[in-house]
């Protein structure tokens, strides 16, 4: 069988995964191309000075024994850690209640008569919001027009791209926030009643979660997985062009060419764009992640805290000494990660006014017993594609213009997907069947 060399633009979870499954297969070379220092895409984590043997993940990051990385890479399950995930949500009356919401907290901090409006509210829900055209429809229709605002779940989910609800594609809804679905108004109120048990499904429960020496640690031993099956997979990667050459491809990156059969991009589509020679749409977007890390007192229980209430920017906190610092091994004060999506690039002065939002809004919360200390910070850029429910067209433009051009497309950001590493590492493994079977 003719030998076949295939780029890979990317080496997150599902370009590695990618390159796992071709590598295979003895006729296949393959080359992974990324543009940052580190491979693993948002799987990154951070020490901080004054803060050895403690590593700051950019954010939430768990795993199961069926995530789509440990089925490319089952060894790394050795590596990993279970932890019991408990996460909370601060809702709008600063209260802490079980993720995403629990009729026991919405009636004692709303009052009984209007848990009943909530109820009724849910039964117009029903009708008028069937067609669940809109994430706001789709939410309603499962929780009800007064427990969709009233809980908070409506003000976090502007918060995850800077976005009103409104403007969302609904199947980011549908694939992105399935505990609404699962854990809806209806199911949650009969399940109390006597004899009558829903499936419904926990958030929280038994996870994975990498080791105590980081992402790095865990990434590093993919990278020497992946070398020694023959994949070459270069950092500090410009992409300059793609263009077409009979039936290859020649990408041009740092100024150096190289030859390929097939290419396999997971980079943003209008970064994919301008690399063929596109002009990209100022349509398809995406937002940086901002990551503050903390050391301080968390005061509540619970490991993950999600941010339901009225004000503030920031969306999510991860308690990390309480995946790693428990027992024996506990310190004086908690490890945790702040997230906060923005817009654009910050600067270190936009830091400090972020920062400053947070704390003044966590003090208020009391989930601190004082004010945490800023020890570090992570700017990711491209971490979230936004879908906007009016670019769907135009995003199906350029993936068609891309796929036209030869380029196979793959994961959250290549071939914007509305879903998590789990599902797009998995996909991976579809997406070479498939070519595999294509070149036979």
């Amino acid at each position: 069988m003719n030998r076949r060399r295939v780029a890979v633009l990317g080496a997150g979870p599902a370009g590695l995964s990618a390159a796992r499954y071709l590598s295979d297969h003895e006729h296949i070379d393959v080359t992974v191309f990324e543009q940052s220092e580190n491979v693993g895409g948002l799987h990154q984590s951070f020490e901080v000075q004054g803060q050895e043997g403690r590593e700051f993940d950019v954010g939430t990051i768990l795993f199961n024994e069926k995530h789509g990385l440990l089925a490319a890479f089952p060894h790394l399950a050795e590596q990993m850690i279970a932890v019991r995930y408990a996460p909370r949500a601060i809702n709008p009356q600063y209260s802490i209640d079980r993720y995403p919401f629990s009729i026991g907290r919405f009636v004692k901090d709303n009052g009984v008569f209007r848990t009943g409006i909530a109820v009724a509210d849910l039964l117009f829900s029903k009708l008028r919001y069937r067609s669940r055209q809109s994430v706001p429809d789709y939410c309603k229709y499962y929780m009800g027009g007064t427990v969709y605002k009233r809980s908070g779940l409506q003000n976090y989910i502007k918060r995850l791209h800077n976005v009103d609800d409104i403007e969302l594609d609904v199947e980011f809804a549908i694939r992105r926030l399935p505990q609404i679905r699962n854990n809806s108004l209806r199911n949650l109120i009969v399940s109390k009643l006597p004899g009558r048990q829903l499936p419904i499904k926990p958030v929280s429960g038994l996870r994975l979660v990498r080791s105590v020496e980081g992402f790095g640690s865990m990434y590093e031993t993919i990278r020497e997985v992946l070398e020694a099956k023959g994949v070459s997979i270069l950092n500090g990667q410009k992409l300059e062009s793609l263009v077409r050459v009979d039936d290859t491809f020649e990408l041009t990156s740092n100024e150096k060419k190289y030859q390929f059969d097939d290419v396999i991009s997971t980079i943003p589509i209008p970064d994919a764009m301008a690399l063929i020679g596109e002009v990209p749409s100022s349509a398809v977007e995406t937002r940086n992640l901002v990551s503050l890390f903390y050391v301080g007192n968390i005061a509540k229980p619970g490991n993950t805290f999600f941010n339901f209430t009225y004000d503030a920017s920031w969306k999510r906190i991860t308690v990390f000494s309480r995946f790693y610092e428990t027992g024996s091994d506990a310190r004086e004060d908690d490890y945790f990660t702040v997230e906060i999506t923005v817009d654009d690039d910050v600067q270190e002065d936009d830091i400090s006014v972020i920062a400053d939002d947070f704390e003044k809004h966590i003090e208020r919360t009391g989930l601190t017993l004082k004010k945490p200390e800023l020890v570090g910070h992570y700017l990711t850029v491209d971490a979230y594609p936004v879908y906007r429910n009016s670019q769907s067209e135009t995003v199906a433009h350029e993936k068609a213009v891309l796929k036209e051009f030869g380029i196979e497309l793959l994961g959250r950001q290549g071939n914007f997907e509305y879903e998590i590493s789990n599902i797009v590492a998995k996909q991976a493994l579809f997406l070479t069947e498939k070519m595999l079977a294509e070149n036979e």
